[in-house]
């Protein structure tokens, strides 16, 4: 998060309590358009905030992807079937908790831990929520006149950055 504060203080966010919920999404954007109403893109640290951030949109009238895009995180298994459908960071769960576990269990028989650091990796699944954004695995991905994402080389989003004079959010 220092690298994100550092390389885009302007990035509007609104900073979300776990567990996400709808009702937190679209506060989020009630949130996020009174203060910046020219936003153009939300990233969401879950599917579950993305859809509420797509119903206050459509509660709005405000069109998704042509208006706001929206990505969530997690590709739940709702994702493919919201309208539009929610583009989403796949992640491998399953990867994710038997590396914790075998994690836990070597702390537990007293064994250091060989690798605290494993990048298990992500994939987007691009559905119709964000069709006009332009994506890299990693750095800026940048087209004139599109939307810009960063990422780190282990494939984390890190913030958004517009190009031109859009903006974003990410909460």
């Amino acid at each position: 998060l220092g690298i994100a504060t550092s390389l885009a203080p302007e990035i509007p966010m609104f900073i979300a309590a776990a567990p996400g919920t709808l009702g937190t999404g679209r506060k989020g954007l009630t949130d996020l358009l009174a203060r910046h109403p020219g936003i153009d893109a939300v990233f969401c640290s879950s599917d579950m905030l993305a859809l509420g951030v797509m119903i206050e949109a459509q509660a709005r009238r405000i069109p998704v992807p042509e208006r706001i895009a929206v990505v969530g995180y997690g590709d739940l298994n709702f994702a493919a079937d919201t309208v539009p459908a929610l583009t989403s960071v796949s992640v491998d769960g399953p990867a994710i908790g038997r590396l914790a576990a075998r994690c836990i269990i070597d702390r537990a028989q007293g064994l250091s831990v060989a690798e605290p650091i494993v990048d298990v990796g992500f994939s987007i699944v691009e559905r119709a929520s964000e069709e006009t954004l332009a994506i890299a695995n990693q750095g800026w991905s940048e087209q004139p006149g599109r939307k810009r994402l960063l990422y780190t080389q282990t494939g984390n989003l890190v913030t958004e950055r517009s190009v031109g004079s859009e903006q974003y959010g990410r909460f």
